[in-house]
């Protein structure tokens, strides 16, 4: 029984458990060097090659293919990553600040206020 194909690499699923699993291992190895911006780098890094690497290995070596697979491992980072997710975290976190208005964001000097004003309360 094989427990990782490359057809299994080839799905989302099966690349975002790929890094997954590599990326634990190193954190493991590696401890307290591993911080959460290498983690996220090596995110980004590695889910691009995995995709990148099954797309060449089942022969598809033209340039639209290699491009397409390294969006393809930015969707796969951004599954790892929960990107979605932390967006959201920092949407809702600036409207509770006040940071955001109707139609956009506030100036860099009214952030510093409102930040400010937070600090002190």
């Amino acid at each position: 029984m094989e427990e990782i194909t490359w057809q299994s690499l080839a799905t989302l699923p099966g690349a975002v458990a790929a890094v997954t699993l590599v990326i634990t291992i190193f954190k493991a190895v590696i401890g307290i060097y591993w911080t959460e911006l290498v983690n996220r780098i090596a995110a980004l890094v590695l889910s691009i090659l995995v995709v990148v690497g099954v797309t060449a290995f089942s022969g598809a070596t033209d340039w639209p293919s290699i491009v397409l697979s390294v969006f393809n491992g930015l969707i796969v980072a951004g599954a790892l990553l929960g990107i979605n997710k932390l967006y959201n975290q920092k949407v809702v976190q600036d409207r509770n600040l006040g940071l955001t208005k109707e139609n956009g964001t506030v100036s860099q000097a009214e952030t510093k206020k409102i930040l400010a004003k937070a600090k002190n309360k």
